[in-house]
């Protein structure tokens, strides 16, 4: 007979890598939109102050919000841990937006320097053996699209 067993983590189409946390994959169902500002500053000219010039400044990039996770790792609860004790540990996280039915990749973004700023526990029942996530926000230096 075959066996009715479903994947658990099929209905989360968000799948997360963080590097230096070997063989653990995280799974969410929701990712905030990803946003980068560049924001302008304005020049006027000694010679020519009645026209104002927009400089770019530096990138400023708003921390991304993932929802509704389940692990059955504590990997991203310890990495806030060290945050709190005030020893930031920076590393790369790969962003994955599954396909509907989990088989393959839509887009694929990096968070370069990413560190968790926020992590909320959701009601999780202790007999399943997963931890669930109700949001894990993650502030970074860089967003790249893969």
């Amino acid at each position: 007979m075959a066996s009715s067993l479903t994947d658990p983590y099929q209905g989360y189409p968000v799948r997360v890598k963080v590097s230096g946390i070997e063989n653990d994959q995280f799974y969410f169902t929701k990712c905030s939109a990803f946003s980068v500002t560049v924001v302008a500053n304005e020049f006027r000219s000694q010679e020519n102050d009645r026209f104002a010039q927009n400089i770019p400044t530096p990138v400023k990039y708003d921390p991304v919000t993932l929802s509704y996770g389940l692990t059955d790792s504590s990997a991203l609860l310890d990495w806030l841990t060290k945050a709190a004790a005030g020893t930031a540990e920076r590393k790369n996280v790969a962003i994955q937006i599954m396909s509907d039915d989990g088989s393959s990749t839509k887009e694929l973004w990096e968070l370069v320097n990413a560190w968790p700023q926020q992590w909320q526990g959701a009601e999780s029942d202790v007999t399943s053996g997963v931890l669930a996530i109700a949001q894990l926000t993650l502030v970074y230096d860089q967003l790249n699209r893969k």
